[in-house]
């Protein structure tokens, strides 16, 4: 359905429209998936390697991150966890291919790497990092390692504002 409406409704010549599953802990593997390879050459995004949690969530299947799903409501009576961190989970599924991994903040080792060699790139949010108030974001060694970068700025609920300027400001500060 995602690739119909897309093609009913964006020509293929608009680069600007893509999918964007929200993320390895909310949208099951199987759909992540799918969303991908419905995508084709348009571009994919999802968040991942957020937090040290997410990736506790999705090795082991336990955590903070469960216990803030279970208080939303979240069913996970058939959840079993992939037992892999959030960027070899997203390779394992094949999905990695040119995506925008948003916002990557906690990386684990290998994982610039693997995202280079996948041609994966990453959307730094600065902004949103520090409304966080988390530990230095890995932009150094993803860009030593030949990622590609670019700047973003996530999401209204998590910043106070949507203006690249501001985003610009905020990574010369950090």
């Amino acid at each position: 359905k995602a690739r119909d409406w897309l093609d009913a409704r964006v020509p293929r010549s608009l680069m600007g429209f893509g999918l964007a599953p929200h993320s390895p802990y909310t949208v099951t593997g199987d759909l992540i998936g799918l969303l991908k390879s419905a995508s084709g050459s348009r571009p994919f995004s999802i968040h991942a390697a957020e937090t040290p949690e997410e990736g506790e969530f999705l090795r082991r299947g336990k955590g903070p991150l469960l216990d803030l799903l279970l208080e939303a409501g979240v069913d996970m009576s058939g959840f079993e966890p992939p037992g892999l961190g959030p960027s070899p989970y997203l390779d394992r599924l094949g999905v990695l291919g040119g995506a925008l991994i948003v916002p990557a903040a906690a990386l684990e080792p290998g994982d610039p790497a693997l995202l280079r060699s996948r041609g994966a790139a990453v959307a730094f949010c600065p902004r949103s990092h520090s409304y966080f108030r988390r530990p230095p974001h890995p932009l150094p060694s993803l860009l030593e390692g030949g990622v590609p970068v670019a700047l973003g700025t996530d999401s209204a609920l998590s910043n106070s504002g949507l203006s690249m300027g501001d985003e610009m400001r905020e990574v010369r500060r950090l």
